[in-house]
C-alpha cells in the first residue's frame, strides 16, 4: 500500500479541516486511485455519456424488436391456447396468461387489441387503471402508483437540477475547459465560492419534496377492511418453548380478566412441508391422468430418466420403460409417507409467532392500547406466568386477513438485506474506487489513514467519477429494461426443464408452474437501489437526474408489460408496499449524507456551510424516524374492521368443504396441517393450492370449477393453481 502512495507519505497534513483536494488534483489523479487495465470509454467526451447513451438505444431497439417478433411469431391469444399447445416453446412462455373468470372471450380481446407487432406496447401505454387493477390485482396498482410518483417526483426535480444546480457548477472555475463533464460537478466550485449555500439549500429542498411525494403516495397505501381481523391478533417474539395454548390462555385471563380467548393458533416452519405437499399432489395427479388414459387406451409406457427425453438410447438400462400408472402410485405412496413423517416433525419447528383469538373487538382494543407503548419500554399488565411467556417482549398487531397469510414463512427482512446490501455495492464501493468488501475495510482501517487521508478522499470525489454512475443508471433504464422484458434466462431455464422432464404429466406441471407471482421485494430493492444512486449524486452531478428520470419512465412501462402479460396476480399486506416508501426516503437522506462529506472534505468539519448540512441532515433523519414511528398520522386507516367473512373482495368464496363453525376456528391455522380427510383422491376445487381439502372424484373439480371459481388457499398462491386445469385439459383431450 505504501508504494501506490509515495506522494502523500511526504505530506504530514492529518486534520480535514485543511483538505484541499479538489483544487489540487493533476491529471493523473486518477491513475493513483484506480490501477487497471482497462481502457474502455478512455478519452471519450463528456465521461463518455453520449456514447454509452447511444450503444445502449441501438441494444434497446434491437432487444424490443426481437421481443415483439416472438411475441406475434407465437401468439396463442389467451390462456387456453397455453394450455393446449404443446409445440411452441416460445409461445408457452410468452403468451399472455388472460383471467379466466372474464365474462368477456378472452380471445377476442386480445385479438382486437394485439393484431400488430407492436400493437401491445401501444396497449400497455394507454391501458386504463381499472382494466390493469382486473388482471393484475390491487397490488399491481399501488407498485405501478409508487412509480407514477417517482416519475413525478423526478419530472420535478428535474426543473432545479437543470435550470439552477448546473449552471451554477458550470460556472466555476477550478477545472479546465477540457474536463467537459467535470465542469458539469460540484468539483468545479471553488471552497470559497458562496455558491455552495445554493447546493445545502437544495439538498434539503429534494429532501421535504421526496418526503412529500412519498408521504402522498403512502396516504394511498390504506389496509381495506377486510384486511385485518378485529377479534384475532398476532403475537411476535414467543418463546419457541411455549407449546401449551393453556399458557397463554392463562395470562391473558390473568392480566386482562376481562378478556376471553376463544382460540390460540402456534405457527410453524412449513416450507418443507408445502413442498412436499405439491409434489405429493403432482404425482396424484400424474397417476389419475394415466389412469384415465389407461382406461381408455391401454397402459402408458414412459422412460423415468432425466436424460431419456434427450437421448433416444434404447439399449442402456437407465432408459427402461415402465408402467407410467405404477409408477406415479408407488411416487405418490412414497411422498404421502414423507409428507406424513414431516407433518409429524413439523411440531418442533415452532416460530415465535402466534395468532389468538378473543370474544369480541373490545378486548382486542383493550390489549393493543396496554401494548402501544411497549417499544418505549413501559411494561404491560403482568401475570403468575409473565416470566415463562416473556410478554414484555411481545410485539402485538391486528391479525392479517387470512387469504393475505404466506404459510410458507416469508417476511421483509430479506427486502431489507438486499437493498442495503446493493447500495453497498452500487454507491458506496464503486466511489471509493473499490471493488471487494475486503479492500474496502483494507481501505478504511488502514494504520496510516491520517497520512493518506487526502488521498483516500480525492478518490472519491474525482471530476469523472459521476459518470461512472450516470452510464451506470443508462444501462439500468435501457440494456437493463430490454433484458427484464425479454427474460431471456426464464425462457432457457424453461426449455431446459421441459428437457429433462419426465412424462407428459410432468410437462404439464412445468408448463403452469412456468406462470410465477411478480416479486415485489427484489423489485423494490433494485428500483430503490437506482433511485438512491440517482438522490446521492443529484447535487454533485446534476445530470445524473434526467437520466433518472428515463429510468423510471422505462421501468414503469416494462413491469407494467409484465404484470399484464407475464405474471399471475399476487396478495401482499400493505406495509410490504411501504418498504419501497422508506427506501426512497432514505436516498434522499443519503443525498444530504453524500453533500455532507464533500463538505467536510472541501471546506472542513467546523465551516458554517458544514456545520449548516449536519444539522438540517440531522433533522432530516429524526423527521423521517417520527414518521416512521408514528406513521399513523398520515396514513389513512380504514373506517372500520369487520372480521373475516365467507366472502373476499373479489367475490370468491372462503369457504370449504367443512361447517361453518369448523371454517371459522381455522382460518389462522395453515390448510397443510387441518385436521381434513387427507386420501390419495384429486382436491375438490381447481384452485387448491397445493394442500387443502380433498374429494373422491375426479369429475368434482370439473363441478367445483362452476360453483366456486376460486378456494381459500388459491388466494394465497393463484399461479399454483393453473396447474388444475391444465392437466383437465390434457385429460379431456
Amino acid at each position: 500500500m505504501d508504494q501506490m502512495f509515495p506522494e502523500a507519505e511526504s505530506q504530514s497534513t492529518t486534520s480535514l479541516d485543511i483538505l484541499n483536494v479538489v483544487e489540487r488534483m493533476s491529471n493523473h489523479s486518477w491513475d493513483k486511485c484506480f490501477r487497471t487495465r482497462n481502457t474502455i470509454l478512455i478519452g471519450q467526451p463528456f465521461g463518455g455519456v453520449p456514447t454509452v447513451f447511444l450503444i445502449n438505444i441501438c441494444i434497446w431497439f434491437i432487444a424490443l424488436c426481437v421481443f415483439s417478433f416472438f411475441r406475434k411469431a407465437a401468439w396463442d391469444y389467451g390462456r387456453l391456447g397455453l394450455l393446449t399447445n404443446k409445440e411452441s416453446l416460445v409461445s408457452l412462455f410468452f403468451g399472455e396468461q388472460s383471467d379466466k373468470n372474464s365474462p368477456v372471450d378472452p380471445n377476442l380481446e386480445i385479438q382486437k387489441k394485439d393484431n400488430g407487432y407492436f400493437s401491445w406496447f401501444i396497449n400497455i401505454i394507454i391501458m386504463k387503471k381499472e382494466e390493469l387493477t382486473k388482471k393484475c390485482g390491487d397490488d399491481a396498482k399501488i407498485y405501478l402508483n409508487f412509480q407514477t410518483h417517482l416519475i413525478f417526483l423526478f419530472l420535478f426535480l428535474c426543473v432545479p437540477s437543470l435550470t439552477v444546480i448546473l449552471p451554477l457548477n458550470h460556472s466555476g472555475r477550478l477545472l479546465d475547459s477540457n474536463s467537459h463533464f467535470g465542469r458539469t460537478t460540484i468539483a468545479n466550485v471553488g471552497k470559497n465560492d458562496k455558491i455552495l449555500w445554493v447546493h445545502s439549500i437544495f439538498s434539503v429542498f429534494y429532501f421535504l419534496v421526496t418526503f412529500c411525494f412519498m408521504v402522498h403516495h403512502g396516504r394511498e397505501i390504506s389496509p381495506k377492511k377486510e384486511t385485518k381481523a378485529t377479534k384475532t391478533l398476532m403475537i411476535t417474539y414467543l418463546p419457541k418453548e411455549i407449546s401449551d395454548p393453556a399458557i397463554i390462555i392463562k395470562h391473558f385471563h390473568e392480566a386482562y380478566p376481562s378478556c376471553t380467548v376463544t382460540q390460540v393458533h402456534f405457527c410453524y416452519d412449513l416450507r418443507r412441508l408445502i413442498e412436499l405437499d405439491n409434489q405429493r399432489q403432482h404425482a396424484m395427479k400424474g397417476r389419475l391422468l394415466y389412469t384415465s388414459v389407461a382406461q381408455k387406451n391401454g397402459p402408458t409406457m414412459i422412460r423415468v430418466h432425466p436424460c431419456s427425453r434427450i437421448c433416444f438410447c434404447q439399449c442402456c438400462t437407465c432408459f427402461k420403460e415402465v408402467d407410467a400408472e405404477q409408477y406415479y402410485s408407488e411416487l405418490e405412496e412414497r411422498l404421502t409417507d414423507e409428507f406424513n413423517a414431516e407433518r409429524n416433525r413439523i411440531y418442533q419447528k415452532r416460530l415465535d409467532t402466534a395468532f389468538v383469538t378473543f370474544q369480541d373487538e373490545k378486548m382486542t382494543a383493550v390489549i393493543l392500547k396496554d401494548f402501544r407503548w411497549v417499544y418505549c419500554g413501559k411494561t404491560p399488565q403482568q401475570s403468575s406466568v409473565t416470566s415463562v411467556v416473556q410478554s414484555q417482549k411481545w410485539r402485538i398487531f391486528y391479525a392479517p386477513h387470512p387469504k393475505d397469510i404466506l404459510w410458507s414463512h416469508r417476511n421483509l427482512f430479506t427486502v431489507y438485506k438486499c437493498y442495503f446490501f446493493l447500495v453497498f455495492m452500487v454507491i458506496i464501493l464503486p466511489s471509493l474506487g473499490l471493488t471487494s468488501l475486503d479492500l474496502f475495510f483494507q481501505w478504511l482501517f488502514d494504520k496510516s489513514f491520517l497520512d493518506r487521508a487526502e488521498m483516500k478522499f480525492q478518490c472519491v470525489f474525482l471530476p469523472d467519477n459521476g459518470a461512472l454512475f450516470v452510464n451506470y443508471v443508462i444501462t439500468s433504464s435501457l440494456i437493463g429494461m430490454g433484458s427484464e422484458m425479454m427474460r431471456m434466462e426464464s425462457l432457457l431455464y424453461y426449455i431446459i426443464r421441459l428437457l429433462f422432464s419426465k412424462s407428459e404429466a410432468e410437462r404439464v406441471n412445468i408448463r403452469q408452474r412456468q406462470v410465477r407471482t411478480f416479486k415485489y421485494g427484489r423489485e423494490y430493492s433494485w428500483m430503490a437501489c437506482v433511485v438512491s444512486v440517482v438522490m446521492a449524486y443529484s447535487i454533485t452531478c446534476p445530470i445524473i437526474v434526467p437520466f433518472g428520470l428515463l429510468y423510471v419512465c422505462m421501468k414503469h412501462i416494462t413491469d407494467k408489460c409484465n404484470l399484464y402479460y407475464t405474471y399471475a396476480p399476487t396478495k401482499l399486506k400493505e406495509d410490504f408496499h411501504m418498504v419501497g416508501v422508506y427506501q426512497v426516503i432514505l436516498a434522499s437522506l443519503l443525498s444530504m449524507f453524500w453533500l455532507l462529506f464533500f463538505f467536510i472534505v472541501r471546506l472542513g468539519s467546523l465551516h458554517p456551510i458544514t456545520l449548516f448540512a449536519f444539522t438540517t441532515l440531522l433533522a432530516s433523519i429524526v423527521t423521517s424516524f417520527i414518521s416512521l414511528c408514528f406513521g399513523k398520522f398520515w396514513r389513512k386507516q380504514p373506517d372500520s374492521e369487520r372480521e373475516p367473512s365467507d366472502t373476499d373482495s373479489s367475490g370468491f368464496s372462503l369457504r370449504r368443504s367443512v361447517s361453518s363453525s369448523t371454517f371459522m376456528c381455522d382460518l389462522y391455522v395453515a390448510p397443510v396441517l387441518q385436521e381434513l380427510e387427507m386420501s390419495l383422491t384429486p382436491a375438490t376445487s381447481p384452485g387448491r393450492q397445493s394442500y387443502g381439502t380433498m374429494s373422491s372424484q375426479l369429475d368434482a373439480l370439473d363441478r367445483e370449477e362452476e360453483s366456486e371459481p376460486q378456494s381459500f388457499s388459491s388466494e394465497v398462491e393463484t399461479a399454483e393453481g393453473e396447474f388444475q386445469e391444465g392437466l383437465l385439459i390434457e385429460d379431456h383431450n
